[in-house]
């Protein structure tokens, strides 16, 4: 779907309440989301938020666009990774996603001002969100936690609205891969998945082999 450069869009959404900023608005439009749709990062009806987010789009005459979707600061996790080795980082990693409160985790690690971090986003909610605009015509460009935004440029705290024109960095910073960024974002599983899926499939190819031999060894014994 294409879009003239008029037709972008940032959502940014921080606990039960998101600000939305177009070209057209660029102070941004705030939606505050009822308890019975949203509450502590969790969707509750998504039919409801979808009907909820028709509404309001509707009556804001806000048109489909390419849509950058800011998490606020209270809305993700992260963890300095600086230091720790590749040998280690990988079960860093999964034990700190083991204490994030999130049945699923969207994750990703960037080096920031020469320190690396791991920020963490409640997948649940990026996806239903997503799917919702997606519903709506809108193609998810970046999904990017404000906290990393801030670590580059501080000024954003006291200007939400210059979110308008730092779209390039927004996108650079997204916690959705380049392979991505379409309009079903969360389709590939995550790295860290596929490489324990794999340690998973060379230990049971390590048993079969020890089971083979354990048999030659002991049909030979017989014979």
């Amino acid at each position: 779907m294409d879009f003239s450069k008029n037709h972008i869009a940032i959502f940014f959404i921080d606990k039960n309440k998101g600000i939305f900023f177009t070209s057209s608005e660029p102070k941004g439009i705030e939606i505050d989301f009822p308890k019975d749709i949203l509450s502590h990062l969790e969707i509750i009806d998504k039919s409801k938020l979808e009907d909820f987010i028709h509404k309001f789009l509707e009556k804001n005459n806000i048109k489909p666009s390419r849509l950058f979707i800011v998490l606020g600061a209270d809305t993700t996790f992260e963890k300095d990774i600086t230091g720790i080795s590749s040998f280690e980082l990988n079960s860093e990693t999964q034990k700190f996603l083991d204490i994030i409160p999130f049945e699923e985790t969207l994750s990703k690690t960037f080096k920031v001002q020469k320190e690396g971090k791991i920020y963490v986003a409640n997948k649940s909610l990026c996806k239903e969100l997503s799917e919702v605009f997606e519903k709506e015509r809108f193609s998810i460009a970046a999904i990017t936690p404000f906290s990393l935004l801030l670590e580059i440029n501080p000024k954003l705290k006291q200007n939400l609205p210059f979110l308008l024109k730092k779209l390039g960095t927004i996108k650079q910073y997204s916690l959705l891969s380049s392979n991505n960024q379409s309009n079903q974002p969360f389709n590939a599983g995550s790295s860290l998945n596929t490489r324990v899926i794999i340690l998973i499939l060379i230990s049971i190819f390590l048993v079969l082999i020890i089971v083979l031999t354990v048999l030659l060894f002991t049909k030979f014994l017989v014979s």
